[in-house]
C-alpha cells in the first residue's frame, strides 16, 4: 500500500525526515493522525533516522496493508499556548464518525515521566470537508475536555486517540475555547462599530429577534433587531463583543430598520472574510436606563463622554484556571460556528431605550 505521503530530507540531507505533504483524500490524510511538519521516526518499528530519502520511500511502499508510523512533533508550537487576554469557556459539540475519524487531529496530553512536557489535549488540525469542518465550530487550538462524558483533560495522547478510535458512530466532545475580552464593550458610551473575521459563508452563530423600542427623546416607537441568542463556540461567541440583548443597527453598512430577520441572517452569513457591525451593547442600555431614572430623581443632566475606540484587554485571576471558568452546561440548542477577532470603534449618537414587547 502506498500512503501518498511526501517527505523532504533524510540521512543524505541536512535535516531529519519530515512530512511535507499529505495528498487529500488518501489514507494518510483521512486517518487524522499525521500533519505536515512532523518528523518521521520509524515505519513499522524500523528506525528511519539513518535512511536516505529514497530508502524511506522504499520502506513505505513495501510496508504492506498495515503501516505503523512513529512521528515527533514540537511541544513549543504556539497552538498549545493560551491567549493571555482571553477568558475560557466550554461547549459541547456532537460529531458523527466518518471513514474512521471525526476530521480533526489532536496532540499534547499528559506525559508522566516529565510533567514539563505535558500539554492539554489540543486540536492541531481540522481536515477540510470532514465532520468537524462541516459542523463549523471546532477551531485549531481548542482543548478537548471530555469525550462521551469521559474526562480526558489529564489523559495521555495515546489513550485519547484510543477512545476516539473505539467510538462506533456518534461522539459528544466538550471543548474548551478562548473568548476575547474587551473593556471597550463594557465602557461604551455610544454605538460600537466592530469588525469580526470569519470564514466566508460560515454561520455567524446568533439568532435574532425583532422588538419594539421607544426613542427616549421623541417618545416614538421604533422597531429594532436584537441578538436573542449566541451559539457557544461560534464566530459571534469567540469574538467576545456580541451578547444577547445587543441591538444591531447595521451590517456591512446596511441599516436594519426595514429588513426581515431572514435578510439580516443572510447579511451575517455573507461570503466575505469579515463582517462589520454597528451595535448598541445591552450592558449600555441597562446603564442608560439606570442613568435616566437617577436623573429624574435628582434633576440634573448627564453628558455622554465618547471613548477613544481603543481595545483594552483585561487580565484577571478568573482567566488562569479552566476549573474556575469552564462552566459548561449541555444545551438542546443546535450548535454551529477561524478564530475570530474583533476591533471596536465607538460612535457618538443618541441611544434609544428598548421596550419589552412582543418578539416575532
Amino acid at each position: 500500500m502506498y500512503c501518498h505521503i511526501s517527505f523532504f530530507c533524510g540521512a543524505d540531507r541536512a535535516i531529519p525526515p519530515t512530512i511535507s505533504f499529505l495528498r487529500p483524500g488518501f489514507i494518510a490524510h483521512r486517518c487524522d493522525q499525521l500533519q505536515p511538519g512532523e518528523r518521521l521516526v520509524a515505519v513499522n518499528n524500523i528506525s528511519v533516522a539513518s535512511l536516505t530519502h529514497e530508502q524511506i520511500l522504499t520502506v513505505l511502499r513495501s510496508a504492506g496493508d498495515l503501516v505503523k508510523l512513529e512521528v515527533e512533533y514540537n511541544l513549543n508550537d504556539p497552538v498549545f499556548n493560551k491567549p493571555k487576554n482571553a477568558m475560557h469557556r466550554c461547549a459541547e459539540i456532537i460529531l458523527e464518525k466518518e471513514t474512521g475519524g471525526f476530521g480533526f487531529t489532536i496532540r499534547g496530553g499528559s506525559y508522566g515521566p516529565d510533567h514539563r512536557k505535558s500539554r492539554a489535549v489540543t486540536i492541531t488540525a481540522i481536515r477540510p470537508g470532514g465532520p468537524a469542518h462541516r459542523e463549523g465550530r471546532m477551531r485549531v487550538g481548542d482543548r478537548i475536555v471530555t469525550i462521551n462524558g469521559t474526562d480526558v483533560s489529564s489523559a495521555t495522547l495515546a489513550s485519547v486517540q484510543q477512545i476516539v478510535l473505539e467510538i462506533d458512530l456518534v461522539a459528544r466532545f466538550v471543548i474548551e475555547y478562548d473568548v476575547s475580552l474587551f473593556d471597550t464593550v463594557r465602557n461604551a458610551t455610544g454605538p460600537l462599530s466592530i469588525e469580526v473575521e470569519k470564514i466566508p459563508g460560515a454561520e455567524f452563530g446568533v439568532s435574532l429577534a425583532i422588538c419594539e423600542k421607544t426613542d427616549p427623546i421623541s417618545n416614538v416607537q421604533k422597531r429594532g433587531v436584537f441578538v436573542d441568542h449566541v451559539t457557544p463556540a461560534s464566530v459571534a461567541d469567540r469574538c467576545g463583543a456580541i451578547h444577547p440583548g445587543d441591538e444591531i443597527l447595521m451590517i456591512d453598512g446596511i441599516g436594519l430598520e426595514f429588513t426581515t430577520l431572514e435578510e439580516a441572517m443572510q447579511l451575517l452569513k455573507g461570503y466575505c472574510t469579515t463582517v462589520k457591525l454597528e451595535i448598541i451593547p445591552h450592558s449600555q442600555m441597562s446603564k442608560d436606563e439606570t442613568g435616566r431614572k437617577s436623573r429624574r430623581r435628582h434633576h440634573h443632566h448627564h453628558h455622554q463622554v465618547n471613548g477613544n475606540g481603543k481595545v483594552i484587554h483585561s487580565k484577571g485571576k478568573e482567566n488562569s484556571k479552566r476549573s474556575e471558568s469552564c462552566d459548561y452546561q449541555p444545551s438542546s440548542n443546535g450548535m454551529k460556528g477561524f478564530e475570530p477577532r474583533a476591533r471596536s470603534h465607538e460612535k457618538p449618537i443618541n441611544n434609544e431605550r428598548r421596550k419589552t414587547q412582543k418578539v416575532h
